[in-house]
């Protein structure tokens, strides 16, 4: 699981800082920065930094944008498609059967139309004075722009060679990273909660309720992404690790008095100088993940957009932990017992 992990959240680290920077000393060869008119609108990025260098501008077209993303999701919905280059087929074959139109498509179709030419017009009145911007401004906004799974990776191509051929393995070592952490991730996950399971009903291991418990937390996984849909998709496996993430000093604190537990380690209990030597290291760790958890947690909880979220989860698994153990009671420990005849009685005798 480390791996992935590490593999993944490289990339991102190292392609997220490529793209703050806006490509660095090489941005005047990029197609944004074009004095030509046709080369800057060809960028990959000019719709994303449309909004923001128009409200640099004093005329701000960040309200006909969302109007029109509203009404393209919407039409893209009612059509059940998902990409613009299925729109113009999707649309010529509602041509060809006018009369049987859904009236609610008919109406998604005219409020798109007519939001796509206030947003052709706006572009038209605004794009040469974009053109005209300091560089400086395009190549900030571009730094500002949110970027999907194929724009992260592609920034890692120079590592691989560039071109195409590096695009393309940075992609697919990206991919590898993020199906190995999630595919790690709902393994694991399955096995604890089957084992809480186990806990919560007061059945053994390998048992069906076992098994319901790690089928749960699968299927729960492999659907998820259906829910979590849209352009935020990628950002679900990062979702995912934080939250794992804060969760980490439980485990590191759970090994921790293991490792020391005379009756869980018996005789593999490290002693002598392993022992001093694995509770240093593991003393140290605990110490470390539990700052930098709480240091992320305070950093989440004063967040305006998460904050809340952030800390209504904090307090209701705080709550859950404690009722746990409040409610659980100790096992039953278990008593040898050995029968002794009546000669051996009196012998002893």
């Amino acid at each position: 699981m480390v791996i992935p992990y590490l593999l993944v959240t490289t990339c991102v680290v190292i392609a997220s800082a490529t793209m703050f920077h806006a490509g660095g000393e090489g941005f005047e060869n990029t197609p944004l920065a074009s004095a030509d008119l046709s080369t800057m609108k060809s960028s990959q990025y000019y719709d994303a930094v449309f909004v923001t260098l128009s409200e640099r501008l004093g005329d701000s077209a960040k309200d006909l944008v969302d109007a029109h993303t509203a009404n393209e999701k919407k039409l893209f919905s009612l059509l059940g498609i998902k990409k613009n280059d299925q729109l113009q087929d999707a649309l010529a074959k509602l041509e060809e059967n006018k009369d049987g139109q859904d009236p609610d498509l008919a109406q998604a179709i005219e409020d798109y139309s007519m939001s796509e030419a206030k947003l052709i017009a706006k572009h038209e009145e605004l794009d040469p004075r974009i053109l005209a911007m300091p560089l400086a401004e395009k190549q900030l906004a571009s730094s500002l722009v949110k970027r999907n799974a194929w724009q992260l990776s592609s920034a890692l191509a120079p590592i691989f060679g560039g071109g195409d051929v590096g695009k393309d393995k940075a992609s697919r070592i990206f991919g590898i990273g993020v199906l190995g952490m999630g595919f790690s991730t709902i393994i694991i996950l399955m096995l604890i909660n089957g084992y809480a399971f186990c806990e919560m009903f007061k059945v053994e291991q390998g048992s069906s309720m076992h098994m319901i418990g790690c089928l749960v937390s699968g299927v729960c996984g492999a659907i998820w992404p259906l829910v979590w849909d849209g352009p935020a998709k990628l950002w679900l496996a990062i979702a995912v690790s934080s939250f794992g993430f804060i969760l980490l000093p439980i485990a590191y604190s759970t090994f921790f008095m293991m490792m020391n537990n005379k009756k869980i380690m018996g005789d593999e209990r490290p002693e002598g100088g392993r022992r001093v030597l694995w509770n240093v290291l593991m003393g140290v760790s605990c110490i470390v993940v539990i700052v930098a958890v709480i240091a992320t947690i305070m950093q989440k909880v004063g967040d305006e957009k998460t904050g809340s979220l952030v800390l209504g989860m904090v307090v209701i698994y705080v709550i859950a932990v404690i009722i746990g153990f409040l409610t659980k009671k100790p096992a039953p420990i278990a008593v040898e017992t050995t029968t002794v005849s009546e000669s051996e009685t009196e012998v002893y005798k």
